[in-house]
C-alpha cells in the first residue's frame, strides 16, 4: 500500500465510515466499518428501534479517527499496517462446526422473541392506527 494520498481527500472520504479506509487501500477494514454502520441504520429502521442509532456515532468516530491516525502515521508504521476485517471475518471459516449445535437453543429463543416483538409491534401499531381513524 502506498501512503501518498491527498490529505484533503482522505479527510473528505473519512466523513463516511469506511470510505476513508478504502481510499487509503484498506478495503477489508473499510468494508467492515461501512457494513456495520449501515447495517445498524437498517436494523434500527426495520425494527423501529431508534435506540440502536446511539451506536452509530461510536462507529463513525472510530472510523474517522482510525483513518486519520493511519493517514498521519510514519511511513514505517504505515507499511506495517495490515488490512483485516474489523470483525475477524477471516476467522469465520475456521469456526468449530459444533458451536452451532451448542448455541442453537439460545439463537432459537432469541429469534422467537424477536418474532414475537415484531408481531406485537405491528399489531399494536395497526390497532392504534385504526383507533385514531375513528
Amino acid at each position: 500500500m502506498k501512503k501518498e494520498r491527498s490529505k484533503f481527500l482522505t479527510f473528505v472520504f473519512s466523513m463516511l465510515p469506511g470510505a476513508g479506509h478504502m481510499y487509503m487501500g484498506f478495503m477489508k477494514m473499510g468494508l467492515s466499518l461501512m457494513s456495520a454502520f449501515f447495517f445498524l441504520v437498517f436494523l434500527s429502521n426495520f425494527f423501529s428501534m431508534g435506540s440502536l442509532l446511539f451506536v452509530t456515532p461510536l462507529i463513525w468516530f472510530y472510523s474517522f479517527f482510525d483513518c486519520m491516525n493511519k493517514r498521519y502515521s510514519t511511513d514505517e508504521e504505515f507499511l506495517l499496517l495490515e488490512d483485516n476485517y474489523l470483525f475477524s471475518l477471516d476467522e469465520l471459516v475456521k469456526i468449530d462446526k459444533g458451536m452451532f449445535k451448542k448455541h442453537s437453543l439460545i439463537a432459537g429463543i432469541l429469534l422467537v422473541f424477536t418474532g414475537i416483538y415484531l408481531i406485537w409491534n405491528n399489531i399494536i401499531n395497526s390497532l392504534l392506527g385504526r383507533m385514531n381513524m375513528s
